[in-house]
C-alpha cells in the first residue's frame, strides 16, 4: 500500500470521529484533551492489533489471494458504511416530516417496543458491549452522566465504538501488504485532527456538517480502495 493510500484510508476511518465531534459541538459537550487522547489511542491500538492479526493469518491464504481477500474486506466495510449512511438519512427524513409523523409512530409502535426490549437485554446481559453498541449508533450517548463533559471513562466507550471500523479495515489492509509500522500512528493522528475539527465546526452551528454526506464519502473511499486491489 502506497503512502497516499494509507493517508486516504486513515481519513476514511476518521470520518465517523468527525461526525461524532460535530454532534458534541452542536450540543456543547466538552471533550478535554486527555479524553481526546484516549479516543485516538483506542483507534491506534485497534489498528495495530488488526495489522498483527492480519499478518499472522496471511500465511493461511494462498499468496495470489491475499491482496484480493484484503480488498474484499475493505469493499464490504465500504458497503456497510454506505448502507448505514442511507439508513440514517431515511430516519432523519421521517423525523422531519410532521405530516407523516403520527402514521409512522402508529405503524412502528410494535417495532419501537421491540427495539427497546433488545437494547434492554443488551444492557442487562452484556453491559459493556451493549453500551458500546448504543454509543456506536448514537455517539452523544457516551456522555452517560449528562454533565456536558466527556470523562476519561466515557471517552473510552466512544473510542471503542469508533475503533470498530479501524479493526476491520486494519485487518483487511494488512492482507494487502506493504503496510508500514507507523500506520496505526497515522490513523490516530488523523482521528485527532478530524475530531478537533469536528468540535470546532459543531460549535459554529454548521448544521449541514451533521448530515450523512461525509459518511457517504468515507464509504466510497473504502469501496474504491478495496476495488482497486480486487479488480486491478
Amino acid at each position: 500500500m502506497s503512502t497516499w493510500s494509507l493517508f486516504v484510508l486513515a481519513f476514511a476511518l476518521s470520518v465517523d470521529g468527525f461526525a461524532a465531534a460535530v454532534a458534541y459541538g452542536l450540543k456543547r459537550i466538552r471533550v478535554p484533551f486527555f479524553s481526546l487522547l484516549i479516543i485516538c489511542l483506542c483507534s491506534t491500538a485497534a489498528m495495530a492489533l488488526a495489522l498483527l492479526a492480519g499478518q499472522g493469518l496471511s500465511s493461511f491464504f494462498p499468496e495470489a489471494w491475499i491482496g484480493k481477500v484484503g480488498g474484499i474486506i475493505l469493499i464490504c466495510l465500504g458497503l456497510l458504511q454506505l448502507y448505514n449512511s442511507k439508513k440514517v438519512q431515511s430516519q432523519r427524513i421521517e423525523k422531519n416530516c410532521p405530516n407523516n409523523q403520527d402514521t409512522v409512530v402508529k405503524a412502528s409502535a410494535f417495532s419501537t417496543a421491540t427495539v427497546k426490549e433488545v437494547e434492554k437485554v443488551f444492557s442487562l446481559t452484556v453491559p459493556p458491549f451493549g453500551l458500546v453498541i448504543q454509543v456506536f449508533r448514537e455517539p452523544t450517548r457516551a456522555d452517560l452522566d449528562s454533565s456536558g463533559e466527556l470523562s476519561s471513562q466515557e471517552a473510552f466507550l466512544l473510542g471503542l465504538a469508533l475503533s470498530m471500523d479501524a479493526l476491520a479495515a486494519g485487518f483487511g489492509a494488512s492482507l494487502l501488504g506493504g503496510i508500514p509500522l507507523y500506520a496505526p500512528l497515522i490513523v490516530g493522528m488523523s482521528l485527532f485532527v478530524l475530531v478537533v475539527a469536528g468540535l470546532w465546526w459543531g460549535h459554529k452551528n454548521a448544521r449541514w456538517a451533521g448530515g450523512p454526506w461525509i459518511s457517504y464519502l468515507a464509504g466510497l473511499v473504502l469501496l474504491s480502495l478495496g476495488a482497486s486491489k480486487v479488480f486491478f
